[in-house]
């Protein structure tokens, strides 16, 4: 059942290395699909003659995995590469498994894979199909308009001038938003909001559908919340906190429940990173989130973050009882919505770890910080190496004090270590509030 064409014909001499690709791309349509294209059961498939599982191995189609899964998340990429390993025409196979390793490897980092079509244009826009669905909807959408716009301009005299001049400025700004991206090309799958040099290219493109489409559009929306996020992401508070409100008041205009808890959230966690003046008014958009989130029958993502972050606001606010129990049920929600051994899962744990460590209960923290820690992959994705670096950093820092406190000498070892993650995570995050107590005494600020 795994034969390639060649060997179904009995074509002896041209069996190789990509007669074992064939099979390895079908053994996918197993792992991926549950079974192979045309394929028998096992007790059919025992009782056919020989030469019909020949002609059968010969005569099968190359594979659609996204058809063969009902899977639309297989669709694109892994269709290509699974085509392209079970190909019939040998040539246009992978030439050997190391090749089809290398593509694998390729998806997985987020890198273009060799076996895209040639004339599908996915060389040129991989990188920006990695990024979130509201900029990709930015992005196209623009490109759509100037390009409608430009015909325009051609076709009515009348406007000309005007219109021509007006198209310039169009084209200019996507220029510099062009400009601004070439740096970033290279994240691969990460989220282009989380990186601050990015943050002219969402302004680039919010000011665009601003002055295309209005401020209603839904694009414009759109653009507005992704730039809210960059701007919340770099601690710009100040200024996304405008685009939070407009964004809310919007949704309650337009009586839309789901979006106005989602806001909440949002706005509700830039009010409490901006301290305790703001914790009133966070605490205020927090309960009504969670009070919305609670009417659905089953929790959501946002509703794990709004009951961290309501719990950060009980911190701010001197309410260690309330912060804990808050704390339980976000860690209880993200156990429910991401599973075990998820970041999120760790992440939720990691902050009840922060929470004993601020209560003086060190005990208590490394039980936490040891869970959040468990089971992590050798070699994980950023994000989560930041965070085992922060919690392994805590774990130092706390058997710091205790021989700080003990009149003990910490170990130099440790010592050193503990200033190596010190310094990563002020490289890093220069305005984390843990370098306060991580970098003096310890590490003199650079």
């Amino acid at each position: 059942e795994f034969m390639s064409p060649e060997q179904g014909n009995l074509e002896v001499e041209r069996v190789g290395p990509a007669s074992d690709v064939y099979a390895l791309g079908l053994v996918a349509c197993v792992l991926l699909g549950g079974s192979i294209p045309g394929a028998r059961s096992g007790a059919d498939r025992s009782s056919r003659p020989m030469g019909e599982r020949l002609r059968g191995a010969a005569e099968r189609e190359t594979p659609v995995i996204s058809q063969l899964a009902a899977d639309r998340t297989l669709r694109g990429e892994v269709d290509w590469i699974i085509a392209k390993a079970c190909a019939r025409e040998i040539e246009a196979r992978y030439a050997n498994a190391g090749a089809l390793a290398d593509d694998l490897a390729r998806l997985r980092e987020g890198l273009p894979i060799v076996a895209a079509p040639r004339d599908s244009g996915y060389l040129g826009l991989y990188a920006l199909r990695k990024y979130r669905g509201p900029i990709i909807g930015v992005a196209v959408a623009l490109l759509s308009i100037v390009i409608a716009l430009a015909y325009v301009v051609s076709r009515e005299s009348a406007r000309a001038e005007s219109e021509a001049a007006r198209n310039q400025r169009l084209a200019a700004l996507l220029e510099t938003a062009r400009v601004q991206l070439i740096p970033l090309t290279g994240k691969s799958r990460g989220d282009v909001v989380d990186d601050a040099k990015a943050i002219p290219l969402v302004e680039m493109m919010y000011r665009i559908n601003l002055e295309l489409l209005g401020s209603e559009a839904n694009e414009t929306q759109q653009s507005a919340l992704v730039l809210a996020r960059s701007y919340d992401r770099v601690d710009r508070f100040t200024e996304s906190e405008p685009l939070y409100r407009g964004l809310l008041d919007r949704a309650i205009a337009q009586d839309r429940k789901g979006d106005q808890a989602y806001l909440r959230f949002m706005y509700g966690g830039c009010l409490r990173r901006m301290g305790a003046p703001r914790a009133a008014e966070a605490r205020q958009l927090l309960d009504d989130a969670i009070t919305h989130w609670r009417t659905l029958p089953t929790p959501q993502a946002a509703t794990c973050g709004t009951l961290i972050e309501r719990a950060f606001v009980a911190g701010l606010e001197g309410k260690p009882d309330e912060q804990l129990e808050y704390l339980e049920q976000g860690i209880a929600c993200t156990a429910v919505t991401a599973g075990e051994g998820h970041i999120r899962s760790r992440e939720a744990l990691g902050f009840m770890g922060d929470f004993h460590r601020e209560q003086g209960d060190f005990t208590a923290a490394r039980i936490f910080y040891g869970k959040a820690l468990a089971g992590l992959e050798p070699e994980p994705d950023a994000v989560t190496r930041r965070w085992r670096d922060v919690w392994l950093g805590e774990m130092l820092w706390m058997d710091r004090e205790e021989a700080r406190t003990a009149g003990a000498e910490f170990d130099p070892a440790r010592e050193t270590e503990f200033r190596i993650r010190a310094e990563a995570l002020q490289k890093r995050d220069v305005t984390n509030e843990r370098l306060k107590r991580w970098i003096p005494p310890a590490i003199p600020s650079h």
